[in-house]
This record gives C-alpha cells, structure tokens and sequence, in this order.
C-alpha cells in the first residue's frame, strides 16, 4: 500500500551509516537483581575498555562476537557486543548515563535519560506486548516509532518471539541462498529500529522459530537475559522475570517442553513449585512464541484443542492459575476467551461503557496472541469462528463476525501494532491494543477476583 511505501522510504532515509567505533542499537533488560538493568550495543568496531557511566560510577563491558557460516552472499565482519550491568538502580528512578569507548576509533555517545521498571511488586504498571515484529518486513519500524511516541506512557516492553526476520525461510536457489540461512545485517537494522524505545526503557525478549538458525547465536549474543528466579534457567529461552507487580514466565515453543524435558522441569519448578509469590506479584503471565489456541486457517490442527501445545502445557497452566498467556507466531490479532480444552469456561461478564469486555474470576487465562507486530499479515480465518475466538484482526480488518469489517477508507496499517497491559492494582487489569493507524482496535478486561477493588467503568 501505498502509506507503507510512503512511512517506509521516510524510515530508511534515516538509518545512515554508523561510523564503525560508534555505539548503536541500544537496549536495557531487566538484571538477575531487582537493583539491576543490562545495557547491550554493539560497534562494528572491536572498541576495547567499552563502558557505560552512571551514578557516577562506570560499569566496564563484556564483549564478545559470533561467527555464522559463511555465505558469498554474507558480510564476514561480525560486531562486537558490549553488555554492562547497571547496579544501585531504584525503581521507577530516572538516571542518566553514557556509552561508549575512548580507545582508538571509538567514541562515547551524548548522555541518554532512561526510567527503571517499578519495584517488584509495585502496582499499577503499564507495558507493551508484541510479537512477531521484524523492521521493514512490513511495519515493525512502524510499531517501533508508535512506542516510542508513548514511551513515557510505559514501563517496559515484551517481545513474545520473532524479532528481526533475519533468518529468511526462503529458498533461492540460483543466489545459492536456502532456508536454512540468515542475512546478518537485518538484526542491524531491527536493532536500530528500536532503540529510541530500548535506550530508555527495559526490552524482555523471547524467541521464535525465525531465531533458529545457526543454533540462535545472533540473538543470543545480541540479546542476553537475565533470569531472576530460583529454578534452573536457560535465557533468552526460559526464564523469569518481574515488572512491577507481573510476573512473567517466558517459555520456547521452539524447544522440547514435554514431560521430562529441561524446559517443562523449569516451568513446573516455577508455576507449582513456589517460584511465584503471588502475594507480591498477584498477576501471572506466561509467554512463548506459538499459539496454544488460534483459529488462523493455515495452521488450524496446530494451534487448536488437542495440539501438542494444549496437550503438554494447558493443565500446567490451568493448575498454576494464570491469569494471561501472550503468543505470536500467526501474524494477526486474536483473543482468545478463557478456555480448558477447547471449553470456554467464562463468557464476558459485561461490558464497560466504552466498549471492554469483562471477564470476571475467570476460571481460566485469556489467551492473547499479539503476533500484529509488524510482519506481513496474509491470514485466513477458520469459518465458523470457533466458540472460544473472542476478537480477530487480519489485514487492515476485523475477522470476528461472519463478514470481515474494514475501516473507511480502507486501511492495511490498521491491524498492526501492540497491546497495552495495565495491571491497575492486584485485581484489575486492562489489555487494550495500540494499532499503528490509530483505528481499528479490542480491549478488554481481567478481574482476579469480583468483589475486591473498584469495578472497571
């Protein structure tokens, strides 16, 4: 369409080169230690003695390279990247700090302003959801630039999984490119994408099935995790961590998970085995890349009662009672009613006069599968709706009803962005989607329990 054209072109007049010694791309994570946030950038050049400066200290940097298989097609320099952890950070404080090298070549960059994430267990918080986002493939720069127009709105972001889209899936033969390869300069250009958000707020970020290739080592180095719980971890893959008064449980579809496995131990450990206190952080959330539930036609048995996903992890979840599990992977938005193999076990109870659904003491987790982040949308939805498809936007257009509904005038921007999470206090929370148009949207409600805390309006 032609307005993407038009935002794109504008976008790409804006990434010049960066001179090799000069910090880029920019993201602070959540440290191992409440106290702690990660700052990670990389240089085209080596720049040794990489710090960064703040509360008057300076928190000299790890750094390290990667290798990929070589390709004729491929960039052989590799960055170096540099990650420091910040400590002494309060919550919710606003420090200012400097990144950069004064060897040889390199340079530090112009002070930046960033917010730590609220205390542990602090209530309200506010963060951004997205999946399956990517930089020009189509709109991901598009959902970067809107959260970055609303960072002093937000706390955090959390990426449920298919960040760059370097890794192509796409096979062409007569450049000697096959699937199994990655085209390292778009992790640049993504990282680039985001860092007006990721300078100055924390970015958690899971993965997908587009970080695979050669064994996820481009954003394993680009991208470290810091786990903040007592079971065994492995980040970026699975993990935990705590924003305010949410806690997150991050798992990989793209890993074993079944019983016995590393990874179902470590979320069994987690969500049954005292890993939450739920009465400092009453809200669970558990996140990974594919959808449990999703009524996208292209992959319908996959993702719908008696997949795999349901059948290993949906009573994991149903007995540790969370309270939301964010997906991605199919590129649209779906909400899915609270449900128990294929059962929907609550309806909204009403809805609010602006037009929120609300679900009271659901006795399930709402399904969210926020994979509208930004890559191309060319989903088909299964006919019927099945019961327990609450909301569905595809392709500029609401696929919930049984003709799909589109703006005026049409729109393809209008079906891609983010959600909001608001946890109010540790009863009430609020999940609205942010669309890059500013159009079409949904938003609903989660009340833990019914008659604590003020009703939503």
């Amino acid at each position: 369409p032609a307005d993407v054209r038009a935002d794109a072109r504008a976008f790409l007049s804006r990434l010049s080169p960066v001179p090799d010694g000069k910090p880029q791309q920019l993201h602070l994570a959540l440290g191992a230690a409440d106290d702690e946030l990660t700052l990670t950038w990389p240089t085209s050049a080596p720049c040794a003695n990489s710090t960064v400066n703040a509360f008057n200290r300076s928190w000299p940097a790890r750094t390290t390279t990667y290798d990929v298989p070589p390709r004729w097609w491929q960039p052989t320099a590799r960055p170096s990247i540099h990650s420091a952890t910040i400590r002494g950070v309060g919550p919710r404080e606003a420090f200012e700090y400097t990144v950069g090298s004064s060897s040889a070549g390199c340079s530090r960059l112009p002070p930046f302003v960033a917010r730590a994430p609220p205390a542990r267990g602090a209530l309200p918080v506010r963060v951004a959801l997205l999946a399956d986002v990517g930089s020009i493939e189509i709109l991901g720069f598009k959902t970067w630039l809107t959260l970055a127009g609303a960072i002093d709105t937000l706390d955090a972001a959390v990426h449920a999984g298919d960040v760059s889209y370097a890794g192509m899936d796409t096979a062409i033969p007569f450049l000697n490119v096959t699937k199994d390869d990655e085209y390292e300069p778009l992790w640049d250009v993504y990282g680039r994408t985001h860092a007006a958000f990721t300078s100055r707020r924390a970015y958690q970020l899971g993965i997908g099935n587009h970080e695979a290739w050669y064994n996820y080592t481009s954003v394993r180095h680009r991208y470290p995790m810091a786990h903040q719980g007592a079971a065994a971890a492995n980040p970026p893959f699975w993990w935990t961590f705590a924003l305010g008064g949410v806690h997150v449980t991050m798992l990989s579809s793209e890993h074993d998970y079944s019983a016995g496995s590393a990874q179902r131990a470590f979320a069994e450990a987690t969500l049954l085995g005292g890993g939450i206190n739920r009465s400092l952080t009453p809200w669970s959330v558990v996140a990974f890349h594919r959808p449990m539930y999703s009524s996208d036609a292209g992959a319908y048995a996959a993702h719908s009662p008696g997949c795999e996903l349901q059948v290993e992890l949906e009573a994991l979840i149903l007995a540790a009672k969370v309270d939301l599990v964010l997906t991605g992977h199919q590129h649209g938005y779906e909400r899915i009613h609270p449900v128990r193999n294929g059962t929907v076990t609550d309806m909204p109870a009403r809805t609010t006069a602006a037009g929120d659904d609300v679900y009271e003491a659901p006795r399930a987790p709402v399904h969210l599968m926020a994979g509208h982040g930004g890559a191309a949308q060319e989903e088909q939805w299964v006919a019927p709706r099945p019961a327990w498809s609450a909301r569905r936007m595809s392709q500029g257009c609401d696929h919930t009803a049984p003709q799909k509904a589109c703006g005026t005038p049409y729109r393809y921007t209008d079906t891609f962005g983010y959600v909001v999470a608001e946890a109010a206090n540790a009863t009430h929370a609020r999940f609205a989607t942010q669309m890059v148009s500013g159009r079409l949207g949904d938003a609903f409600w989660i009340v833990r329990q019914q008659a604590a805390g003020p009703s939503p309006p």
